[in-house]
This record gives C-alpha cells, structure tokens and sequence, in this order.
C-alpha cells in the first residue's frame, strides 16, 4: 500500500486495524517493521522457514492469513482503549530524514458542556519508503 502522505498513511493504517483488515495492516508496514514482526513471532515459537515464507510471499494463503490475523488481533489489544472511529490524525513530526512521527488524537464527546479538544493517545512512526511512506513503529499511548 503506497501512500503519498505520512498523515494519509497513518490514517490508512489505524483505519485497517479497525475494520479488521490484516492484509490491509501488512501493506501498511515498512520493511523494516515486517522483519521486525516475524523476528518477533520466531522469538515466540514460529519457525524461521515459516517466517521467511511470510517475508518472500511464498507462505501458504491459510498459514499466510492465520499469521495476519494473530497480528491483528494483537494490535487491536494494544489499542483496546482507543475508540478508533473517533481518532483523528494529528501533527506530523520529523525524526530525521526519511522518518517522521504522527500524532493520533481522539474526540471525546462531553453531554454537558462544550466540546472537548480531542486528546492524543497515540503515535506511529513512518520512514519514506518505495516512493511513499509505510508505517515503522506503532507506540499506542501519548508522549511516545
């Protein structure tokens, strides 16, 4: 998934995670952050041959979709109290060169009173990427 825009890219993203759509999650992400999932599942017990087939594309569909979905779901708990319908995507920070930051903010609706100012509760980091930019790091919480 090529997306023109870090702000685009973010909003791609978390708009994925919500609909529940895996493949989608996957596009989003860099290089780099797709080697660092599999590292991480071969730390947890997936095989480095199975792991390699996910990365080169020749997984099975079934074992290629079951993967996805764990991750998935995984992402989904790291975000669990974050109302994803209500997220807007916020500034957009450099870390170096081809790095940036975007903030993700939430709407909170208050039934008395004025509307509050949305909130940050969150961040992703994206590098520039194959002409565009792809998500690097998640950090589900403010500050980063």
């Amino acid at each position: 998934m090529r997306n023109d825009s870090a702000q685009g890219a973010a909003a791609a993203f978390l708009t994925a995670i919500d609909q529940g759509e895996a493949n989608a999650v996957w596009e989003c992400f860099s290089t780099g952050a797709r080697q660092f999932v599999i590292d991480r599942g071969i730390r947890r017990g997936l095989s480095p041959v199975a792991g390699a087939s996910i990365l080169d594309g020749t997984a099975s569909p079934h074992f290629r979709d079951q993967f996805l979905e764990d991750l998935l779901a995984g992402l989904r708990r790291d975000l669990e109290l974050v109302r994803l319908p209500l997220v807007e995507i916020g500034t957009v920070s450099p870390l170096d060169d081809r790095r940036v930051r975007v903030i993700y903010l939430e709407r909170f609706d208050v039934p008395l009173g004025p509307p509050l100012e949305p909130l940050p509760v969150g961040s992703v980091e994206l590098v520039e990427e194959d002409g565009g930019w792809r998500v690097e790091r998640l950090i589900p919480r403010p500050g980063g």
